[in-house]
């Protein structure tokens, strides 16, 4: 059974169950939902092309600008925590061995000290929970090219209006913005990290 308050069409009803014009009004309504689609995904790749941030959530060491959430400022606390995963790293220590340290000193992760600011945030990157620091999160900071002022965005891409299933897009079709907001890491420093990595 079919209901439509808006259309007066419920199918229950014989006479009121017009195939055609019900037929017309779904072929109306998926063209003008792919037509939205195609603006949002354009007005976006605009921003991303500008160098304005269009994430839901900063990442870690950032946060969104009061004044304008398109761009990221520096969060004092944690870009000093991703320095110091910097740091060590530039010394020789192990991805474990940062995270190791990073829990023993009762650093918030970066799941947790979202959540800690108020924010409304999940990952699955932390399928239990507790949000503490892991190898693999240190290793997403380290590889990581925003602590060195360069926004890169536009990383996948949805299939199709109908389909939420994100797949990858290749290196070249990022939208990159270099000097699109402060860097907390050096270049020199970036580059010797991936080097080591």
């Amino acid at each position: 059974r079919f209901i439509s308050v808006n259309d007066g069409i419920d199918t229950a009803n014989e006479q009121n169950g017009d195939d055609l014009h019900i037929s017309l009004k779904n072929l109306l309504n998926d063209t003008y939902c792919r037509d939205i689609s195609v603006k949002i995904k354009s007005q976006l790749a605009v921003k991303r092309k500008r160098g304005d941030f269009v994430g839901a959530f900063a990442v870690y060491g950032y946060k969104k600008d009061s004044d304008n959430k398109n761009r990221l400022v520096r969060d004092d606390f944690a870009a000093g925590v991703v320095r110091d995963i910097f740091r060590l790293k530039l010394e020789g220590v192990s991805a474990g061995d940062i995270a190791d340290r990073l829990n023993e000193e009762g650093v918030l992760s970066p799941m947790a000290y979202k959540k800690a600011e108020g924010l409304r945030y999940a990952t699955p990157f932390s399928p239990d929970g507790e949000g503490l620091w892991t190898a693999s999160a240190v290793l997403r900071i380290l590889k990581n090219p925003v602590y060195t002022g360069v926004l890169a965005q536009g990383k996948t891409t949805a299939v199709s209006f109908r389909v939420k299933r994100r797949v990858e897009k290749p290196g070249a079709e990022w939208d990159v913005a270099k000097n699109a907001h402060e860097a907390v890491i050096s270049g020199e420093d970036f580059e010797v990290v991936q080097k080591l990595l």
